[in-house]
């Protein structure tokens, strides 16, 4: 074995493991005989949480979801789809319940469609199932 890598004190390496020069093994890895590491990096899938959303504790955003501007995912919440900017997302699988204002306020449309957050006095619409706003209050 190569005396050119480096281990982590908490890592373990089995015998009969080869290690090329450089390789760096980290916290808690367990390197074992016919180990090997595939770069795959473009399997990964891009998760995107867009700006003034909010995620609560110990929700769980699977990879490749994109969380909307502005939209709360609830404490607990598994979110498994993109979320819609403004949503309220609870529950495992995450459903939407509802809707948000940008000061994190529970928005609650009339008959036309219009809500009007209590905090910042700012007007939103309601419209096929999406939420824009309208006026700054």
């Amino acid at each position: 074995m190569s005396t050119g890598y480096f281990a982590h004190p908490t890592s373990v390496i089995d015998s009969g493991c080869q290690i090329g020069n450089n390789v760096k093994i980290w916290h808690f890895c367990h390197v074992s005989p016919g180990c090997c590491a595939i770069n795959r990096k473009q399997e990964f899938k891009q998760t995107l949480v867009k700006k003034g959303a909010t995620i609560g504790a110990n929700a769980t955003i699977v990879c490749g979801v994109e969380i909307g501007e502005y939209a709360f995912i609830g404490a607990g919440t598994v979110v498994t789809k993109p979320v819609q900017p403004y949503a309220l997302v609870v529950g495992n699988p995450g459903k939407q319940i509802g809707w948000m204002s940008e000061s994190g306020n529970r928005l609650f449309f009339d008959a036309e469609g219009i809500a009007k957050c209590s905090i910042s006095n700012n007007i939103y619409q309601l419209t096929e199932k999406k939420v824009v706003k309208l006026s700054v209050g």
